[in-house]
């Protein structure tokens, strides 16, 4: 890939990605203090160092595949994106197992159960 993408395609892309990202950080750093709301200063003091630790490290590595295109950039924002997601999906599932077993109603007709909510297909799966 030895051409670079226009200009406008571009900024329009990067005018999608952060504000989502704005978006997100702002969330997550809300969900991960509530626990904390007894030792808030430690907490927020405990998690902009993890956030630190983190992500200079991976801004290192993406800015050293850095081959004088934007496919590093647009890489790493999407294998970071798909860590940060598969992390947050592990960690619902292991704390909250009991979201995992709900089936919604509009596929409940798949399941033969008696209780129409939880079918017979295996949902341990999910817990494993």
């Amino acid at each position: 890939m030895d051409k670079m993408p226009p200009l406008w395609l571009f900024m329009g892309y990067m005018m999608i990605i952060f504000p989502g990202i704005g978006f997100l950080f702002g969330n997550l750093n809300a969900l991960a203090m509530e626990p904390l709301g007894h030792i808030a200063g430690v907490g927020a003091a405990m998690i902009g160092s993890l956030s630190s630790l983190i992500s200079i490290p991976l801004g290192i590595l993406i800015a050293g595949v850095f081959n004088g295109t934007v496919l590093p950039l647009i890489t790493g924002f999407s294998l970071c994106g798909l860590a940060v997601l598969f992390s947050i999906i592990w960690a619902e599932k292991i704390l909250n197992p009991k979201l995992w077993l709900k089936i919604p109603d509009s596929i409940n007709f798949l399941f033969k159960g008696d209780d129409l909510s939880y079918g017979k297909l295996g949902i341990e799966m999910f817990l494993n």
